[in-house]
């Protein structure tokens, strides 16, 4: 079930920019509360309504990460910016602890323990932008995992007109940690703070561990305890490799073959949580097969598409916490106004 906190009775998060109005709302899915956030341009009707969903890891409203101490504000900026270009935007936290989702049925709650959840609940805010934005042809924009969330909604809801692919991985999940891991291992040795002979143990270790993860096997206690990969565990370990295990069954490539609406793929080749290659097997995945695909990359943009001052580390490069780039609205609203209104459901 869903239920939207009524609309005029919300309270202001914000002050957005002028002709823009902003509302909390909560979607209750499955036992959950989930914070939410709509914002409506104040001419009507809008010119489309957006959802944005978000990415992995404990993210609340605004595309914030309190567990970590980070800050990016990305989805609220991505937000705020459509919906002065008109379009009205809904984003939400992501489930688990520091997000501000609360669970008001543990039972039903247990639901968000699994990947197929995240579908769920992506529908649910979807018929809640829907509710409030009328006729207004729908898009859904998802992030970094998100990216795979909106791309199986699309697919399965002819109510979506267009989808909209933020650094969203091109290969299953397991595959793109495994290749987190290695890049990671590759700036240790070029700091030295390995030798190339240790990162070559590190490597093969690694490997052997996602081997065993595919497996039904835990990571040793050293792998958790690594600072990249106890990012993926805000749950107990068994549900969070469970959690894994059924999203790495997914191909994203495989599934944006499936989805007939446009898709607009905005990628930053500075990105190195999901490089620019994923962004590459995506397009190709659709482009080999005539469907209505456009690929932009923004150059010098990170994961949270923050541009990268030069000679950043690659960890700094990811905590980058300033301005997000306008040409990731920009891109978007361009792409959605002359898309959108030609997307005919199918």
């Amino acid at each position: 079930m869903m239920h939207l906190a009524p609309l005029l009775l919300a309270a202001t998060l914000t002050a957005p920019a002028p002709g823009v109005g902003e509302r909390a709302l909560t979607l209750t899915v499955d036992g959950e509360r989930i914070p939410a956030a709509l914002d409506l341009p104040d001419r009507s009707p809008a010119k489309g309504a957006v959802l944005i969903v978000p990415g992995a890891f404990n993210s609340d409203v605004d595309g914030n990460y309190p567990n970590q101490s980070f800050y990016p504000h990305t989805y609220a900026d991505i937000a705020r910016g459509l919906a002065a270009c008109g379009y009205a935007t809904l984003r939400y936290a992501k489930d688990g602890e520091g997000s501000g989702t609360t669970i008001d049925d543990a039972a039903a709650g247990e639901r968000h323990h699994t990947f197929a959840e995240r579908i769920v609940v992506a529908r649910a805010a979807l018929q809640a932008l829907h509710e409030v934005s009328g006729d207004a042809p729908l898009a859904v924009a998802g992030h970094s995992e998100g990216g795979l969330v909106a791309t199986l909604l699309a697919a399965q809801d002819p109510n979506v007109r267009a989808l909209i692919e933020l650094e969203a991985p091109g290969r299953p999940i397991l595959d793109l940690v495994q290749r987190q891991a290695l890049a990671a291992i590759d700036g240790s040795e070029q700091t030295g703070a390995v030798s190339p002979q240790a990162a070559i143990v590190e490597k093969g270790l690694f490997a052997q561990v996602i081997a065993g993860v595919r497996l039904g096997v835990n990571p040793p206690p050293n792998v958790l305890g690594d600072p990249l990969i106890a990012r993926y565990f805000g749950k107990p370990i068994g549900v969070e490799l469970a959690y894994l295990r059924e999203e790495d069954r997914i191909d994203p490539a495989r599934a944006i073959a499936g989805v007939r609406q446009p898709v607009l793929i905005v990628e930053g080749a500075a990105d190195n949580v999901v490089p620019a290659e994923d962004a590459m097997h995506l397009n190709l995945a659709r482009v080999s097969l005539r469907l209505p695909t456009m690929l932009k990359m923004l150059p010098g943009d990170q994961h949270y598409y923050k541009r990268v001052p030069p000679e950043t580390t690659p960890l700094a490069t990811m905590h980058l916490e300033g301005e997000t780039d306008p040409a990731v609205v920009q891109t978007l609203a361009e792409w959605l106004s002359a898309t959108v209104s030609a997307a005919a459901p199918r």
